[in-house]
């Protein structure tokens, strides 16, 4: 009954009940019994159809029982039986709502299906009072909805139907979405453009309208949550430079860290994958700032990725994880309001595979640079010489020393990288590691003294991600100034 990339409508239907007369419990339920479903197959309008009870049949998943019916009519014809966005769709015997049919249970009988018992439902509720309001809007049992934890330029929305409200909390589905707890999705009306009878699997298409609510709760009896236009959201901007131009993209979720842990990474590659082809980009540079609710810089940061392919949905994870480790750090909660992150794409394989190092020469005076000699064979483009230097600083220690070169993307500058055993003392440094970790496109050469007391890095940042097979490491020689030149020095 789940379908991420469908949405759906709303509908109007009142159901004119008290609360004393408005639930069928569980155990007044009997084989034979005669009830109506609401549910919307087309625009915006709720449609009728039948329902027999057939028996209560064992539950599943931590549901003592579940009531096992057939349903028929109209709607269920038009939509080739009960159909991927009915689920929710409200059941009434003799006006007494007694629970949401969640899901088909025989893959050959779209006809005969599950209904989840409105007290299992009402048990996903933060809130134990049983009183029913009347809404002063459109939405209704019955009603098309569309969830989703993220609205925008993007939306992978789990469509089905409103099964009740209670003063300003609903409750929906039948089922859960992720069975997650204390999730949060957007509640978004809906509008069906058709409902697809496919043998195989019914299902509805439609598209989202405007906000309502906010599911709080997504438990495996259903899901729950308030109706509010009020909701604090996360902001996402993503601008993309390509062959097609400049493109910006914008997308919102609400304000859950625990939502963010499990959407964002799948945000992102929706978002990439939904509007570029992943097979023909292979490259990617990328920067991002995370801004607090005055638009202030928390941090920012930035690589540079290639992928044979995937590319959208590696970067995606990558990126994904990078946010939430720093959201969700050891130190301290980072209250932020929105990422901006900045892409630009290209369609070169843009990797750079290291042939030959060398040394100009192996004596360095103090003061001079050293100068290393690069030669690398740009992916399908050709050998490219270039000189990469870098100055001894004058305290740097006398005598012999080592230099060490590797690529940014190695092992080894993992290892140089990483404190001991995550051994941070604040989010300062906790930042700084993430800031300061090397990129993708950089190579990096360190000059380390003999006894290990001094060293200093170069990283020196290339056009391309950089392929180096063998960390290279040579001994050197620094050496002193010549008597003469100190003279001068000290003269001028």
């Amino acid at each position: 009954m789940k379908n991420f990339l469908v949405m759906i409508v709303i509908s109007i239907f009142s159901v004119n009940i008290t609360f004393a007369e408005s639930i069928l419990k569980l155990s007044e339920v009997r084989p034979g019994m005669n009830g109506v479903g609401y549910t919307v197959i087309e625009n915006s309008r709720i449609d009728s159809f039948n329902v027999e009870v057939l028996k209560v049949i064992k539950g599943q998943n931590g549901i003592k029982n579940m009531i096992l019916g057939r349903v028929s009519g109209n709607p269920i014809k038009l939509s080739g039986g009960i159909s991927e966005g009915m689920s929710g769709s409200p059941i009434y015997v003799n006006g007494r709502i007694i629970g949401a049919l969640a899901y088909t249970l025989d893959s050959d009988n779209k006809t005969i299906g599950v209904i989840t018992p409105i007290e299992e439902m009402l048990k996903v509720s933060e809130d134990n009072k049983l009183e029913f309001a009347r809404v002063t809007s459109n939405i209704r049992p019955g009603s098309a909805i569309a969830i989703s934890p993220v609205r925008g330029d993007i939306s992978f929305d789990n469509l089905g139907t409103l099964t009740l409200i209670k003063g300003s909390r609903f409750f929906a589905l039948g089922h859960p979405i992720e069975g997650r707890g204390a999730m949060k999705y957007f509640l978004n009306e809906a509008k069906i453009d058709y409902s697809v009878p496919s043998k195989e699997n019914p299902y509805k298409m439609g598209y989202s309208l405007r906000t309502i609510g906010l599911v709080t709760q997504d438990r495996r009896a259903g899901v729950s949550g308030i109706l509010t236009q009020d909701i604090k959201t996360y902001e996402f901007f993503t601008e993309v430079q390509s062959d097609r131009g400049t493109e910006k993209f914008n997308f919102e979720m609400p304000k859950d860290n625990l939502t963010l842990k499990f959407y964002l990474a799948k945000a992102y590659e929706f978002l990439f994958k939904n509007n570029y082809d992943a097979d023909e980009y292979k490259s990617m540079e990328y920067s991002y700032k995370i801004l607090d609710d005055n638009k202030n810089v928390i941090y920012e940061n930035g690589n540079f990725i290639y992928f044979e392919d995937s590319l959208f949905e590696n970067y995606s994870g990558i990126i994904g994880d990078e946010i939430m480790n720093i959201i969700d750090n050891p130190f301290k909660n980072i209250s932020f309001k929105r990422v901006e992150m900045k892409l630009t794409l290209s369609r070169e394989k843009r990797v750079a595979y290291i042939k030959k190092i060398s040394l100009a020469k192996d004596v360095i005076r103090i003061g001079d640079k050293i100068k290393i000699n690069l030669s690398y064979l740009i992916h399908q483009r050709g050998i490219v010489n270039t000189v990469v230097d870098f100055e001894v600083p004058k305290d740097f220690k006398l005598g012999a020393a080592k230099i060490e070169i590797f690529a940014g993307e190695s092992s080894r500058a993992d290892e140089e990288g990483e404190p001991a055993n995550y051994n941070y003392k604040s989010l300062n440094e906790f930042l700084k590691y993430y800031k300061s970790k090397y990129k993708n496109n950089e190579l990096i050469i360190k000059l380390e003294s003999d006894d290990g007391q001094r060293y200093i890095i170069k990283r020196a940042q290339l056009k391309y991600a950089l392929v180096l097979k063998d960390d290279f490491s040579e001994d050197i020689i620094i050496d002193s100034m010549p008597a003469n030149e100190v003279k001068n020095e000290s003269t001028n």
